[in-house]
Parts: C-alpha cells; sequence; structure tokens
C-alpha cells in the first residue's frame, strides 16, 4: 500500500473555530471545521489511505463513508502526497533557477544627490552625506541610459526609467536633456519621476506632462503629520511647498500619485492621513513604505511592526473600496490572490540598475556612498560579481524560509536593511518577515470573509476558493489597468505561476 504524508510546506491557521490549511508553495486554501486540524495534526508519520480514514468513525465505531473523499480532496490539492512524490522538490528546484535569471527592466537615474529637505527618518541621509554633493552631466546619462537599453532588451520586458534623488528637480537641465534622450531612443520606455514637490517650476510640470512622465510626490497626511519628519534643513515643515507643486503638477496635466512612508508621525492615524490626500489630492495611486534602518542608532519614525502592518490592512481595506492601487501592498497581496510565488521584494534583485552622478553604477540607491556594490560604469558587465550577488537574492534559495508560511509573498525582504542587521545582504531582514507573515494571516481570513455565506462550517464542509473569488480581495481595483504606474516595478520578481487546472473547483461541501 502506498503511504501518505502531509506536506511539509502546508500552515494550519485557527479563528473562532474555523480552521484553514495554507499550502505555502502551491498558495492555495482550504477552509474547514476542527475535523480538518484534527487530521493533519494526527499524522505524525506516513500512513496509509485506511490508516488515515480510520481516524474518522462513525457512531457505531465504523470508518465513515465521507472519509475517503475528504481525503481525496486534500490529495488532489497537495495538501497530503504520496511518500515518493517529488512535485514540491521539482518546484522549488525551477525557481531556484528562475531566482537566478538576469531581467533588467529598470534605471533609477540620479541627476543630483542634493537634496533641500533633511527628512528625519531618511535612511540614506547618512551615507549620501559620505558621498557629497554631485550633479551629474549630460554625458553621463546618456552613458546610462544606452548601457541600461542594452542590458534591458535582453530580457525584452517593458522597460521603465525612474529619476531619483536627492531630489531630481533641483538639477531641471539635466532631467529635460535625459527625457529628451528617452524619448528620442526608445517609443516603450516609461519614464517615472520621484520628487518631494517643493521645487516643481510649471515650465517643468508641462514639460514631464507633455513627455507623458509620471510624478510621484511624496506625501505622508495632512501638514501637521507631514511636516513633523518631512523639514527642510532649518526644521520648517515642508507640507505647503510640496502641495503647491502637485497642484502645479496636476494643472499642468501630469498623472500623479503619492508616495508616503509610514512611521510614528502618521501611526496611528494612516487611515484618517491617506482619506485626507486622497480628498485633497486625488491621486492615482499610493505606496506605502515600510521605514528602512538606520545605520547608527534607531530611526526616530519608528513603530511597532504589527501596530503598523494593521493600520496598513486597515487603510488598504479603505481605499480598495474607492478602487485606488497601492503599489507596495500588491507586491504582497497580488501572489496570495493570483497564486504566483514572488521570488524578488525588491527589482535591486537582478532587475534594476542605479546610475550615480559620479559615473559610476549600482544596485540599490541605499549602498550609494558606502563603497558597497558600486562600479564604474563604462567598465560594468553582466559577469560583475557583484550584479550575481545580488541577482541570486530569493527566499527560496535560503533554508531558514522554505518553511516560512509566508514565502511565497515576502520575496525575501530588504537587502540593505539585512545587510545593516546582519553584515550581510543575503541575511534575513526580519523586519518584513514579520510584516509578510501577518500580512498574510489577514489575508487568510479576508479571503474567508469573501468566500463563506454563513461564517461558520459545517464538520464535514470543506471551502477551497478559486481564482476568481480570490480576487474578490482587490474589490473595486483594476490591476490589469495599464495606466497604472509601476506595474512592471511592482510585479518584478513574480516567477513561476502555479497550474491548478487539474483541481480548480468550486467552494464545495462534502454532503451528510
Amino acid at each position: 500500500m502506498m503511504l501518505i504524508e502531509k506536506s511539509p510546506f502546508v500552515h494550519i491557521y485557527k479563528s473562532n473555530g474555523k480552521v484553514c490549511l495554507y499550502h505555502s508553495l502551491d498558495i492555495t486554501n482550504i477552509y474547514g471545521s476542527h475535523l480538518l486540524a484534527e487530521l493533519f495534526e494526527s499524522l505524525r508519520f506516513p500512513q496509509t489511505m485506511g490508516q488515515i480514514a480510520g481516524h474518522f468513525k462513525d457512531e457505531h465505531g465504523n470508518i465513515d463513508s465521507r472519509a475517503i473523499e475528504y481525503i481525496n480532496l486534500l490529495l488532489r490539492h497537495k495538501f497530503l502526497r504520496y511518500l515518493d512524490s517529488s512535485d514540491e522538490t521539482n518546484l522549488i528546484a525551477t525557481l531556484n533557477q528562475q531566482a537566478q535569471c538576469s531581467d533588467i527592466r529598470f534605471l533609477y537615474l540620479v541627476p543630483t544627490s542634493v537634496c533641500n529637505l533633511r527628512c528625519k527618518y531618511c535612511h540614506i541621509i547618512d551615507t549620501w552625506a559620505a558621498y557629497g554633493h554631485q550633479h551629474m552631466l549630460p554625458e553621463t546619462a546618456e552613458a546610462g541610459i544606452k548601457r541600461f537599453m542594452e542590458y534591458s532588451s535582453i530580457s525584452g520586458g517593458q522597460k521603465e526609467i525612474m529619476f531619483y534623488g536627492g531630489e531630481p528637480l533641483l538639477a531641471p537641465e539635466l532631467v529635460q536633456h535625459a527625457v529628451d534622450y528617452i524619448r528620442n531612443n526608445s517609443n516603450d520606455c516609461k519614464i517615472t519621476m520621484f520628487t518631494n514637490g517643493t521645487a516643481v517650476t510649471w515650465d517643468m510640470a508641462k514639460f514631464l506632462a507633455d513627455n507623458d512622465v509620471f510624478v510621484i510626490v511624496s506625501m505622508d497626511g495632512p501638514a501637521q503629520v507631514h511636516d513633523q519628519m518631512r523639514c527642510y534643513v532649518d526644521g520648517r515643515g515642508g507640507f505647503e511647498d510640496a502641495a503647491r507643486g502637485y497642484d502645479i503638477l496636476e494643472n499642468a496635466g501630469c498623472r500623479l500619485g503619492i508616495s508616503l512612508v509610514m512611521g510614528r508621525h502618521n501611526i496611528p492615524g494612516l487611515k484618517s492621513a491617506v482619506e485626507y490626500l486622497i480628498d485633497r489630492f486625488r491621486p492615482i495611486d499610493f505606496g506605502f513604505s515600510t521605514l528602512h534602518l538606520h545605520q547608527h542608532g534607531s530611526n526616530p519614525a519608528d513603530v511597532d511592526i504589527r501596530l503598523l502592518t494593521e493600520e496598513m490592512i486597515d487603510t488598504f481595506m479603505f481605499i480598495r473600496e474607492k478602487g485606488i492601487y497601492a503599489e507596495h501592498l500588491f507586491r504582497r497581496i497580488r501572489p496570495f490572490v493570483e497564486q504566483q510565488i514572488r521570488l524578488k521584494d525588491c527589482p535591486s534583485c537582478g532587475g534594476k540598475f542605479l546610475v550615480a552622478p559620479d559615473k559610476s553604477i549600482g544596485f540599490c540607491e541605499a549602498f550609494l556612498g558606502t563603497g558597497l556594490y558600486y562600479y564604474p560604469l563604462q567598465s560594468f558587465e553582466l559577469s560583475n560579481e557583484g550584479y550575481n550577488e545580488w541577482k541570486g537574492i530569493a527566499p527560496v534559495r535560503r533554508e531558514e524560509c522554505l518553511r516560512c508560511p509566508a514565502i511565497a509573498i515576502c520575496g525575501g525582504g530588504c537587502p540593505y536593511d539585512a545587510w545593516v542587521q546582519h553584515g550581510n545582504i543575503n541575511s534575513l531582514d526580519t523586519v518584513r518577515c514579520q510584516q509578510s507573515n501577518i500580512l498574510l494571516e489577514w489575508l487568510i481570513w479576508d479571503l474567508f470573509d469573501h468566500v463563506s455565506t454563513g461564517g461558520n462550517l459545517d464538520l464535514w464542509e470543506l471551502l477551497v476558493p478559486d481564482k476568481a473569488q480570490r480576487q474578490l480581495i482587490y474589490s473595486r481595483i483594476d490591476i490589469a489597468d495599464k495606466k497604472l504606474p509601476l506595474c512592471g516595478y511592482s510585479r518584478y520578481g513574480e516567477g513561476e505561476k502555479i497550474n491548478h487546472e487539474d483541481h480548480e473547483e468550486k467552494p464545495r461541501r462534502l454532503q451528510t
């Protein structure tokens, strides 16, 4: 007789008498009663079908007639597996191969390292101070864009170039030169500008609108919130100037989003801050950034990660009803809903280059000024040792991540924060580990709320949500909208799409 065992990638969640089995590699949920948990918890060693069915006895002590169907459903969905099965081993091997592939699609271009603000939570302020005030020359921008175009043509995906800083609009001539160069040499490249909004002029806003540059303005809430952290050198808050800049960009016809950093200045109260920003500015999307670590001392905006994540979830439940996309959150939500494993948390891990003013090329803006992972632009090749190290970062390549419930949605966290914590970009980013697991548990029960009708399940009832039902988590957000910004950036690192066609079925009830 063939022996059956439970998959080591199945995790049990319980809430108010309900049970969910979640397969962390297959990204599948099965909801049931306490019977489901009791079955799994009893399988401490491999057993035959008859032995497993023996756990289900009727009032006369006989094997319940429904037991075989129950067990077969769990086998069909890979929650139980035959002892000699290699499906999960093969999937991990495939994911390992995918995780090490080059997929260059994004370029950060830094016109200047100068910034006119001194945001208190900024994680790169110390390293960029060591880097010094440097401004990019037009020929450096052209060389960086040309090299990026060469490398990105290999992957064949959507190319995106982002202007970053410093504050890029403190170098307006360079920005205009670079945008013109991009538009003259590529018909299909998306362009995004990250700005604090304080240096916007009408001429620049009109130029950006005419060249279809999507602009993301940093705003953390209303003035009394924003100005606590986002200040000028003399301590004055920057909200009034940022709002003025946003209005100029909007009046010029720019497509606009807002990037919000979450910290003790807007938590608790994140939903109220976001509601204000929606009503006042009407952005197309939001970016919700979790604080990065400071190399020296704690971040002054630091807040408990559970509280931060719960506030973020509460805010997402609010904005999804308004149809507003949330870029950072969808890095976690979309893999769960679409059952598509996220191999990388950030495009720095094999998909992004940054070209700096000093004619150097690297992968992560946070390392500029540290002396690490930056190389001469003219001599850089894809065989570069640093690039190979960065592109290999993925949770499926870490033994300690393979048994984590959130492995399919986390992407491995932030290499920079891992480096700050442990001195190694390949180490665990424990902050985002915790955040991903909190988000996963919420996703599991939010999905249940969407697919269940009565809230509680009968003894033999099993619910297996299908694709359409999983997508109810999006509510009014249309993730297929090609006008949404940073879609490619957000989707980077989503690897193997799990094939569930062989066992796709509606939520069902095993008949009594």
